[in-house]
């Protein structure tokens, strides 16, 4: 399935991963090394704003931690 694709950043395409027309499931086997989607250009003013409060990879996964534990009560 195909669907649009949202960044939560203004900016510009830089690159597109091509692997993908051809090995779409890279994206769940290896989102952090072969499975992205894009790259963009972002002005840092804008980067600095809205990626302060993106969580990276180990404050999400203790976020979802606390929303399983929260969920089993």
């Amino acid at each position: 399935a195909v669907s649009d694709c949202y960044m939560p950043v203004d900016g510009e395409v830089s690159g597109v991963n091509e692997k993908l027309k051809n090995e779409a499931d890279l994206i769940n086997k290896s989102p952090y090394e072969n499975g992205w989607l894009i790259q963009a250009i972002v002005d840092e003013k804008t980067k600095n704003d809205i990626t302060k409060n993106l969580m990276n990879e180990n404050q999400y996964s203790k976020f979802l931690e606390t929303t399983e534990e929260a969920a089993d009560h």
